[in-house]
């Protein structure tokens, strides 16, 4: 049933409040005096959207009370709640199972997973074949009254469906040779020249690299090229995995259902117990599927393998087939007609009673892979095609008249464009200093430079964009019907960006990312 207008604008409240108190759980845990009692942090829905701040000494609710009033937005009320366990006992319990988890298999004892389960203030852990014998082993590792042990595995992996294919977006299908799984993120990484990836699950195509995924729309493959590593001490932040796009096919375009598509605008840094996140689903019949943020902290121990940490448990639906597939904080904005979303999570699989959904978190992912995801404004950039080089504002000036050059891609916020929808054309606008590109003059004459200005709305800032050749475009003014363009078809850092009759010379040809 769809939401009303005040269903969904009480929503999106909701998702403001949880993105103003994003990492607050973080700064609380690590103030000092605050370490011994805080016992968690996250969104009472039930109460109508409220922040809930726990402790596990009452004398302190006031103060982390206040602490969490000061950022709270959106008219948010803030109650405190005491409870038995603060937030470090259940770490230390967590830890004291993982560091053991390896002997505990050797003598027979096999752990499926572990949960810091904030919410209900307890340690929750899997355990193959449970008995008396097997419990009493593991009380020895961890004693305390709240570690619930509970009989069975956790993960169902979905990563075995095939069906049709579709195009590189996020939420698509995507199909190897063992079975299938479901686009992620598309992702950058600054090589020379740059490379650009699709994230999936790590464990799609058995956990290898060098298997191949079918693009049909393109008749091409892929192959998976990297899955995330473990660290020293044995353990991953992500199941996650890289399928290398060599013709540029990856963007920041996902599908939320066959009527709309959407764009992904940032990744989200940190989250927050019981927000809003939304998956788009490759395989399932629903296939936006909504829940709210249950666990941050769960630890998938991986047979044959290292384990998984810090995997996130939520409570939407998913399928066989939707492993990979992105996952969003909250339902998105429509800006300018356009859904904007903020990427949260890399779908993993199910609880193995179908319960729940896991998945990894996505900023945890892209710093293993070594990846920058794709995103549709900050860190948007405009590549050359003839030079595989980006538009840049000269040492991120501010002024009006600086001319815009091309430079080797880099992070820096001199790269970061937006485009911003202007009647039927558009502004290229720079996102650090809020001005458009502009052509000087405005002149009419080839070889007129083009340079950062005021946005004032003349058609020497308003362009259309042509498309040319697959991802690639032109990008035309309005004023002059004349194209962008590299002056020399210059390959070198520093050539300067000047309007010219359009020829769809490569050095004309752009790629948004």
């Amino acid at each position: 049933m769809p939401l009303t207008v005040q269903e969904e604008a009480e929503l999106q409240r909701r998702n403001e409040v949880a993105r103003g108190i994003e990492g607050l759980d973080d700064e609380l845990e690590a103030t000092p005096g605050f370490e011994g009692a805080f016992a968690g942090l996250w969104i009472d829905h039930a109460a109508g959207g409220d922040i809930t701040v726990a402790s596990a000494g009452a004398a302190d609710v006031p103060e982390l009370v206040a602490a969490a009033r000061r950022r709270a937005t959106h008219g948010a009320r803030v109650k405190g709640v005491t409870v038995a366990h603060s937030l470090a006992e259940l770490r230390r319990a967590h830890r004291a199972l993982h560091d053991a988890a390896a002997t505990l298999r050797d003598e027979g004892v096999e752990l499926s997973f572990i949960e810091t389960n904030i919410l209900d203030n307890r340690v929750d852990v899997g355990v193959l074949a449970l008995d008396n014998a097997k419990t009493d082993r593991i009380r020895t590792v961890a004693s305390e009254p709240f570690v619930h042990l509970h009989p069975g595995g956790h993960v169902h992996r979905q990563d075995s469906k095939s069906n049709s294919p579709g195009p590189w977006k996020g939420g698509t299908q995507i199909h190897g040779p063992s079975g299938s799984c479901t686009a992620g993120f598309g992702a950058i990484e600054f090589t020379d020249p740059p490379r650009k990836y699709v994230i999936t699950a790590g464990h799609c195509n058995g956990l290898t690299t060098g298997g191949q995924f079918r693009h049909n729309d393109s008749g091409s493959t892929y192959p998976l090229v990297k899955n995330t590593g473990a660290y020293p001490d044995g353990f991953v932040t992500a199941d996650a995995g890289l399928i290398d796009v060599r013709d540029g096919l990856a963007g920041n375009l996902m599908v939320k259902d066959p009527t709309q598509n959407g764009w992904v605008r940032g990744v989200q840094s940190s989250d927050v117990l019981n927000q809003t996140v939304c998956m788009s689903a490759g395989f399932s019949t629903t296939p936006w599927r909504c829940g709210t943020l249950r666990a941050k902290n769960v630890e998938v121990l991986n047979p044959g393998g290292p384990p998984f940490i810090n995997v996130r448990r939520a409570s939407y639906g998913s399928v066989s087939g939707d492993s990979g597939a992105p996952v969003y904080s909250g339902q998105g904005l429509v800006v300018n007609g356009a859904l904007e979303l903020t990427g949260t999570g890399v779908h993993l699989g199910r609880t193995i009673d179908s319960s729940y959904a896991l998945y990894s978190f996505l900023q945890n992912a892209a710093t293993e892979l070594g990846v920058l995801v794709i995103t549709s404004s900050q860190a948007n950039r405009v590549m050359m095609r003839h030079s595989l080089k980006c538009l840049d504002v000269p040492w991120g000036s501010s002024d009006n008249g600086v001319v815009v050059q091309q430079w080797t891609c880099h992070p820096g916020t001199m790269q970061w464009f937006e485009f911003v929808p202007r009647y039927q054309d558009w502004y290229l606008r720079s996102t650090p200093s809020g001005k458009c590109v502009d052509v000087s003059g405005p002149s009419t004459a080839n070889g007129a430079l083009i340079h950062q200005w005021e946005c004032w709305g003349g058609d020497n800032q308003r362009w259309r964009l042509v498309q040319e050749s697959g991802e690639h475009f032109s990008l035309r003014a309005r004023h002059s019907a004349k194209c962008a363009d590299i002056e020399g078809v210059h390959q070198h850092d520093g050539a300067r960006l000047h309007q010219w009759d359009c020829y769809s010379g490569t050095n004309q040809q752009m790629l948004y990312f």
